[in-house]
């Protein structure tokens, strides 16, 4: 029986998750203290990590991080079961959690529990990233750092066009995409939007890469469809954490986006706050 942690800060709440979690096939582990939640998550993986909300977002991002360099495909879901809270997401779906609060939080519980009990396991090895790209030395060093995490099947190309082209005529064969936002010709937002029409590849997860003073651009992307970014040039602990967002996609066969229209003005404020755009 596979497990999951439970980060807490009330025991009725929590004893509540952990029925659930029995109740779909996972075993609960449960503490109010990040710092077990941490050590437990070093000496074992998890199929997923129930976090409330009240955890300082600096922890949930160590916990997260935590889960995922040795279970890319686990969930890490920030939770609250008061029907009255009203909680900005905005930080979540940056981190690439799931959330379940508010008025609905039991019934996106019992959601993630349905996802997880049969969510497909996807091998880093089965996982074909196409990066995208139109400087030779940019796209090389980032399909480089991409193998050097683990995932051996990479290819690049030079255009949004050449992308197109590749992925229409193997509509099975790529798992992600990973894509420069300037680019001639088709730009990264054109190539989002023309993914995301496309019946045979509009599931696919696309991790934009942006720089500094490309905020209309990269929000922009994120209307578009896109699952996530990465500031050039890119670290490889951030590319991790995509890449891990964009197995979880696939397995569960999620929604590629990572933000609705409604959410991007949202992931913008929590950005430039960052000084990131």
């Amino acid at each position: 029986m596979p497990d999951v942690i439970i980060v807490h800060y009330d025991q009725v709440e929590s004893e509540l998750l952990a029925k659930m979690a029995l109740e779909a096939g996972f075993r609960a582990k449960t503490t109010t203290s990040a710092q077990t939640a941490r050590e437990w998550l070093k000496i074992g993986d998890y199929s997923a990590v129930f976090s409330h909300r009240y955890i300082p977002i600096r922890e949930q991002k160590e916990l997260a991080d935590l889960l995922w360099i040795g279970s890319p495909e686990s969930s890490f879901v920030v939770f609250d079961l008061d029907p009255d809270v009203e909680y900005e997401i905005g930080e979540a779906r940056l981190l690439g959690a799931e959330v379940a609060t508010g008025p609905k939080a039991m019934s996106l519980l019992q959601e993630i529990f349905e996802k997880l009990s049969q969510k497909r396991n996807l091998k880093s090895t089965d996982f074909r990233v196409l990066v995208v790209e139109d400087l030779d030395s940019p796209r090389y060093v980032i399909s480089l750092y991409i193998e050097e995490l683990g995932y051996s099947l990479v290819d690049g190309v030079a255009s949004a066009k050449e992308a197109i082209t590749e992925l229409e005529g193997n509509p099975e064969k790529y798992s992600c995409i990973v894509t420069d936002i300037r680019m001639p010709g088709i730009d990264g937002r054109q190539l989002i939007e023309l993914v995301r029409n496309h019946p045979k590849l509009q599931h696919l997860p696309i991790v934009v890469l942006t720089a500094y003073g490309t905020s209309e651009a990269l929000m922009d992307c994120l209307n578009a469809g896109a699952s996530g970014f990465l500031v050039k040039p890119p670290k490889k602990a951030d590319l991790l954490r995509e890449l891990s967002r964009a197995r979880r996609i696939a397995a569960k066969q999620a929604s590629p986006r990572l933000a609705s229209i409604d959410e991007v003005e949202m992931i913008r404020r929590i950005l430039e706050s960052r000084g990131l755009v």
